[in-house]
């Protein structure tokens, strides 16, 4: 007696292989852009993402402030934080405000420290950088985790660190170039939420030296940032 499977249960069994793929973690022998696909996969992210508009409440040891980080995934960046830094790069060109509102070419420290607040793009389309190596797996806090290293603008190592259990990116280690403090900083991401079918952390925590600086994130804005976005925004207060 020929045996007749429903199409239904063929459907099923398409959609489950689908889930289990979309999930399976990393072979151990995995190279750092198989483990950066991995923390995708883990976090819905796809190449439908362009652009995103993040908005932080600011703790840190000398008082709060807002900070605001427009970013794209070819590269582009603005990043606004209080009234100390307006900076960004546009397609390649950088901007920064002086003190006067004025337009300043964007010298290479602060551009690392532009780079360095653009932290939900970094995890979801780190283009600025060459392809990440895999580095060794490590005890990072209180999770094993597998490391990817990427390299900065200024040539220095740029760690970001994968939960070994879900391939979810717990944090990064960065280095400080601007010559203020120690050159070690660790930002910690948490607080996953999910906005659609993507997670995004809500809070990061910049830990340099003794001082800890939190990020808490309003729910990001996906697609929603035109070209205006990251042209300069200074504005002379001689006008």
């Amino acid at each position: 007696m020929k045996l007749e499977i429903p199409s239904t249960m063929y459907r099923a069994l398409f959609v489950t292989v689908a889930l289990l793929s979309a999930c399976r973690s990393p072979s151990p022998e995995a190279s750092g852009p198989e483990l950066l696909d991995a923390a995708h996969r883990a976090l819905g992210i796809t190449d439908t993402i362009k652009t995103i508009l993040t908005v932080a409440t600011v703790e840190s040891p000398s008082g709060g402030f807002d900070a605001r980080i427009a970013s794209a995934t070819d590269g582009r960046v603005h990043l606004t934080m209080g009234s100390s830094l307006v900076a960004g790069v546009d397609f390649g060109t950088g901007w920064s405000c002086d003190a006067d509102g004025t337009a300043m070419p964007l010298d290479s420290v602060t551009r690392s420290v532009v780079r360095g607040h653009d932290l939900h793009m970094l995890v979801v389309s780190p283009r600025w950088m060459a392809a990440p190596v895999r580095d060794a797996d490590r005890r990072w806090g209180a999770d094993s985790v597998m490391s990817l290293r990427f390299t900065d603008e200024l040539g220095a190592p740029l760690l970001m660190h994968l939960r070994i259990t879900d391939s979810v990116p717990v944090g990064l280690d960065v280095v400080n170039h601007t010559g203020s403090g120690p050159r070690e900083v660790r930002v910690v991401f948490d607080d996953w939420q999910e906005h659609g079918a993507v997670r995004f952390f809500r809070r990061a925590t910049f830990e340099h030296g003794g001082n800890r600086f939190v990020y808490s994130y309003a729910k990001p804005d996906v697609n929603t940032l035109g070209d205006s976005s990251f042209r300069s925004a200074c504005v002379s207060k001689g006008r």
